[in-house]
């Protein structure tokens, strides 16, 4: 049912994202009550939710911010498609998504953007995966969920336009000889370290002999 779909879709995000060593036993402890509590939501509704919630946020908190963005983008918009057959089944998608956007922002707001291109992105995604949530889940959930949701996620959007405004912009820069990424992040930000950074931004199949 919906109940244990949202628990599986959590446990598929938490098993592909690597936790903050001290995180790690925190993100395990409420993926564990999550599970056990989808269990018993006949009796105890209320403790599945929470728990939902709760593991949402541990993973949010202390997962790899830039693995939970691309994950949860593609759970967000999976969610997106799915039809609620019930009045249960529609709050709980409700809920479910509400704790995916928080996580989203709460990793969003976590992660570091090398340039001011980076972070307004960033803030672009959030505002598109909130939007439809938060639209949807006022007539499902209580208001002090969709307040809490609303908050966060503009607290969020704020700390971004932050950083995209005290980032410098991302300029497009030209050689006319090939270097590896190493030598090449040291003539650009006098950083070897910045390597990696290069190579992902521009896709680069070889990093030892940039073309």
């Amino acid at each position: 049912d919906a109940a244990v779909e949202a628990q599986a879709r959590f446990t598929s995000v938490q098993s592909l994202t690597t936790p903050s060593t001290p995180g790690a036993k925190l993100i395990q402890g409420a993926t564990v009550e999550f599970s056990q509590s989808v269990l018993q939501i006949g009796s105890q509704p209320s403790r599945s939710g929470v728990a939902m919630v709760t593991a949402w946020r541990q993973l949010a908190l202390h997962g790899e911010p830039r693995d939970l963005k691309s994950l949860i983008s593609t759970e967000l918009s999976t969610l997106a498609t799915q039809i609620p057959e019930t009045s249960a089944a529609a709050e709980i998608k409700s809920t479910e998504g509400a704790c995916m956007v928080a996580a989203l922002a709460i990793a969003g707001a976590r992660d570091q953007y090398p340039a001011r291109q980076d972070a307004s992105a960033e803030r672009e995604r959030l505002s598109l995966y909130a939007g439809p949530v938060l639209e949807t889940m006022g007539d499902r959930v209580g208001a002090e969920l969709l307040d809490w949701l609303s908050n966060l996620t503009g607290q969020a959007a704020l700390s971004l336009s932050q950083q995209s405004a005290t980032q410098a912009p991302l300029v497009r820069v030209e050689t006319g000889v090939s270097l590896s990424a190493t030598r090449a992040a040291y003539e650009l930000y006098g950083d070897a370290n910045r390597a990696a950074e290069i190579v992902d931004r521009n896709r680069v199949p070889t990093p030892a002999i940039m073309p």
